[in-house]
């Protein structure tokens, strides 16, 4: 199925706006947590040095997480500079510029990898992404510290850093997976709905189906087969889907299979009119008035097929005997 002609400007898309509104918000708490964190933990409980148990560090990492790298880098450049202008904690020179180096490098790489291994939570992808960021982070802090004191680090000296941080490096390493795990089943959904949109947007997949947090499946395939067959196995209870192009043909199939919400890069009239008819809150990049064939040379004959038919269980027996006519003509 192929878009014929758009009607109207590029409708914004509501889905990645709500998301990046909430990576906002959340990057916004993590970094109000980073500078009121080690200012109750050291003046209102007294209880631990801020350069020892890097208190700081742990809000900012796990907003990297789930804000991604380019909202937690920002998060993670403000933190030091405004803790230190607020409650005077860190000093703003040398150690805030250093710090903020070594949490911009390890929220880069450590959200970064988070993303490579699709926003996975589970413990194994947690450590393959927190531990690199964490070492090339300290390299980061030596190096920064190094180049504003104007001298060369001495081994002594790096091995100093490095060990008057592993404290702190042990609590990230055992609250933040903790945090990650507990906090993902809240904030993990917006994340996927992400990376489906792109995937959909990009080119890289015309559909994807998510049930909650999981991907239930990523296909290159078009057309209304593949979409049957998530039908007939019952995938699509339930789920929100991210396809191409959605025609009417697929939105009778969407609504009869269960589907929650959708989004489409391109939705024809009719099928906007279905599933707002039938109360399915879809998103969408642009519409088209018709869905043409592959060769433009007419309608779509699946959207041929089903275009004066409003029962999505007519619709679904009726495209069935068309790909099967389809297939044998061929």
């Amino acid at each position: 199925m192929f878009p014929c002609s758009t009607n109207g400007l590029r409708a914004e898309n509501k889905a990645m706006l709500n998301t990046n509104s909430k990576k906002i918000v959340f990057a916004s708490l993590m970094l109000a947590a980073g500078i009121y964190l080690p200012f109750f933990i050291s003046h209102s409980l007294m209880l631990v040095k801020g350069n020892i148990f890097l208190p700081m560090y742990i809000p900012v990492i796990i907003g990297g997480f789930f804000a991604g790298p380019y909202y937690g880098v920002i998060c993670a450049v403000l933190t030091p500079f405004l803790s230190s202008l607020l409650t005077a904690m860190p000093p703003i020179y040398p150690n805030s510029i250093i710090i903020a180096a070594d949490l911009s490098v390890l929220v880069l790489v450590s959200a970064t990898l988070h993303r490579r291994f699709n926003h996975s939570l589970s413990l194994k992808h947690i450590y393959l992404s927190l531990i690199p960021g964490i070492v090339l982070g300290k390299l980061a802090y030596v190096l920064a510290g190094s180049l504003l004191l104007f001298i060369y680090p001495r081994k002594l000296s790096v091995i100093a850093m490095i060990i008057s941080g592993i404290p702190g490096i042990i609590l990230q390493l055992s609250l933040i997976p903790a945090i990650l795990l507990i906090t993902g089943k809240a904030l993990k959904t917006p994340a996927r709905i992400e990376y489906a949109v792109k995937k959909i947007n990009s080119g890289k997949a015309s559909l994807v189906l998510l049930k909650g947090r999981k991907i239930i499946d990523v296909s290159k395939s078009k057309g209304i087969s593949h979409l049957l067959e998530l039908y007939d196995k019952g995938l699509m209870k339930d789920a929100f889907v991210c396809d191409i192009i959605i025609g009417k043909a697929a939105a009778m199939i969407f609504y009869a299979g269960g589907i929650s919400s959708c989004y489409g890069k391109t939705v024809s009239e009719s099928a906007l009119d279905f599933l707002q008819e039938k109360g399915i809150n879809i998103t969408y990049g642009e519409t088209t008035k018709i869905i043409r064939n592959r060769k433009c040379t007419g309608m779509c004959p699946m959207e041929e097929t089903v275009s004066d038919i409003s029962d999505e269980k007519i619709a679904i027996e009726l495209l069935r005997e068309k790909i099967q006519s389809l297939r044998s003509s061929s």
